[in-house]
C-alpha cells in the first residue's frame, strides 16, 4: 500500500504538488475562449460580456427615447406673463432660532398656522403650476391656444356662481368642478389681484390696467370639431370687480350642451389689456341671440389682437345637459329651429322565428317577446291606473299576505303565475308603483 501511494505521487506533476491559492481575474470585453491559465498556473480567468446600452435603460426612458424620434413634439411656447412675475411674493424662512421655537410648539401642540399666509405662499409658488398642469391635463391649452402655446396663470382668478335654487349661496369655478346649466345661468362674479409691476409706468407714473375676459366652450360647435362657442366677450375693463364697466362685446349665455354629449369644458380666461382692440369684427357689439354670432376660435382671435392681449388668468368647470338648456334653445337662440339631441339608435332585437310548441318556457312569456313593446306598456299603464285614484291616490291595501287570496273559479297555471307576479310587483307589473 505503502509503495502505491509513493508511486502515485511520483505521476503527479511538479506544479501540481505545491498548492497555490487560486485566483480568479475578471476582464471586460468580448467574448474570448482563450485563458491564460497555461502561462500562469493557479490562475482563472473569466471574460465578463459587455452590457448594450440600450439594455442599460428602462423601459420608460426607451420609450421616451422612441417617441422623440418618431413623434417629436413641437417646442413649447409661453404666450403669457413671465413666470417671475407673481401678486405675492413668498414670505421669508425663519431663522434656526425660531426654527426650534416652531417645532418646540409643534410638538406640545401648541402651534398655530396662520392659513391667509399660507394660502399667500401657495398662490405665489405652486397655484400657477398647479393650474398649468390641470388645464394640461384637461387639453385645455392645446385645444383653445394650439399644440405647443401655453401660459402660467400668474394672476389669481377668482369666480363664481350665483346658486339660483339657494339665495345667497354660490358655486365657485375651480379647475374642472362640475356645475349643471341651471346654476350657471347667469354671469358670474369675478375678482382678481393685479400685479403691482404693472401699475407703474417706465417713467413712474401710474398707469391703469385694462383687462379682458373670455368664456368659451370647445366641446360645444355642432359642425365643426375645430371651431367653439363663445359664450361671453367683454373688453376694456378698468379694474378687478368691475366688469360691468367694461365693453360687452357679446353678452353672457349660460351653457349649452346638447342631449346626450356628455361633459362638455367651459375656460374663462383672462387677459391683460394693453391698448384698446381696433378690429372691425370685435367692435362692433352682438346680440347674441342667434348661435352663428357666437362662432368662435380663441387661436384666431388672440393672433389676431397678439400685440394688445396677453393672457394672464384661467379657470374652468364642466356641464352637461340639464333641462335649463331646452329652453334657452327654444326661447333665447332664434336660428335654432329645435333643440339638437344626439342618441344612440339602438338595434331591434333579435327574435327567432315562431314555433308552434314552445316548451322551454310559458307560452304567455314567449308570446310576450313577439309583442309590440308600446302594447306592453299600455297595458302595464292601464292596469295602474285601476288601482290609482284620481285625487286620493294609490288605492293598492297593504296586506301581511298578498299571495293568501282564493282563486275564482278555474285557472290555469300561467295566469295564476300572472296574478302572481302583478301582486308582488315583479316582471311585467315592477312599475305599477
Amino acid at each position: 500500500r505503502s509503495s502505491l501511494i509513493g508511486l502515485l505521487r511520483g505521476l503527479r506533476p511538479p506544479a501540481a504538488q505545491t498548492r497555490t491559492p487560486a485566483r480568479t481575474i475578471f476582464m471586460m470585453g468580448p467574448y474570448d475562449p482563450r485563458t491564460p491559465e497555461d502561462e500562469e498556473p493557479g490562475v482563472k480567468v473569466r471574460v465578463k460580456q459587455e452590457v448594450p446600452e440600450e439594455a442599460k435603460l428602462s423601459f420608460r426612458q426607451r420609450m421616451a427615447e422612441w417617441r422623440a424620434r418618431h413623434h417629436p413634439e413641437p417646442p413649447a411656447c409661453n404666450i403669457g406673463l413671465p413666470r417671475s412675475l407673481l401678486t405675492a411674493s413668498r414670505p421669508e424662512p425663519p431663522d434656526e432660532k425660531r426654527q426650534q421655537e416652531l417645532e418646540r410648539l409643534a410638538r406640545n401642540q401648541q402651534l398655530r398656522v396662520d392659513l391667509d399666509a399660507v394660502e399667500l405662499a401657495w398662490e405665489s409658488e405652486r397655484r400657477p403650476e398647479h393650474a398649468l398642469s390641470a388645464a394640461r391635463h384637461y387639453s385645455i391649452m392645446e385645444h383653445l391656444f394650439g399644440t405647443g402655446c401655453f401660459f402660467y396663470p400668474v394672476v389669481p382668478l377668482r369666480a363664481h356662481f350665483a346658486d339660483p335654487d339657494l339665495p345667497g349661496r354660490v358655486r365657485p369655478i375651480a379647475l374642472g368642478n362640475v356645475m349643471t346649466p341651471r346654476q350657471c345661468s347667469e354671469a358670474p362674479d369675478l375678482r382678481w389681484q393685479e400685479p403691482q409691476d404693472f401699475n407703474s409706468s417706465s417713467s413712474g407714473q401710474q398707469q391703469q390696467l385694462k383687462w379682458a375676459v373670455l368664456l368659451t366652450c370647445p366641446d360645444e360647435h355642432l359642425q365643426s370639431a375645430e371651431r367653439e362657442y363663445a359664450h361671453w366677450l367683454v373688453t376694456d375693463i378698468p379694474g378687478s370687480g368691475r366688469v360691468a364697466e367694461g365693453r360687452v362685446r357679446l353678452p353672457y349665455l349660460q351653457p349649452i350642451p346638447p342631449l346626450g354629449t356628455g361633459l362638455h369644458r367651459y375656460a374663462l380666461v383672462l387677459f391683460l389689456q394693453s391698448a384698446p382692440l381696433e378690429d372691425q369684427q370685435e367692435n362692433q357689439q352682438l346680440a347674441g341671440d342667434r348661435l352663428a354670432e357666437r362662432d368662435f376660435s380663441t387661436a384666431e382671435f388672440y393672433r389676431r389682437h397678439q400685440d394688445r392681449l396677453t393672457p394672464a388668468g384661467l379657470c374652468f368647470f364642466q356641464a352637461a345637459w340639464d333641462p335649463s338648456v331646452r329652453t334657452v334653445y327654444r326661447h333665447r337662440l332664434t336660428d335654432m329651429g329645435a333643440e339638437p339631441v344626439f342618441q344612440f339608435r339602438w338595434p331591434a332585437p333579435y327574435r327567432p322565428k315562431m314555433q308552434q310548441f314552445a316548451f322551454s318556457e310559458p307560452f304567455n312569456l314567449y308570446l310576450d317577446k313577439y309583442r309590440d313593446t308600446k302594447d306592453i306598456a299600455e297595458e302595464t299603464l292601464k292596469e295602474k291606473l285601476k288601482s290609482v285614484h284620481p285625487f286620493l291616490g294609490r288605492r293598492r291595501p297593504e296586506s301581511k299576505y298578498p299571495l293568501a287570496v282564493p282563486a275564482e273559479g278555474y285557472q290555469p297555471s300561467w295566469l295564476k303565475e300572472r296574478e302572481a307576479q302583478k301582486i308582488l310587483r315583479q316582471g311585467q307589473w315592477r312599475d305599477l308603483d
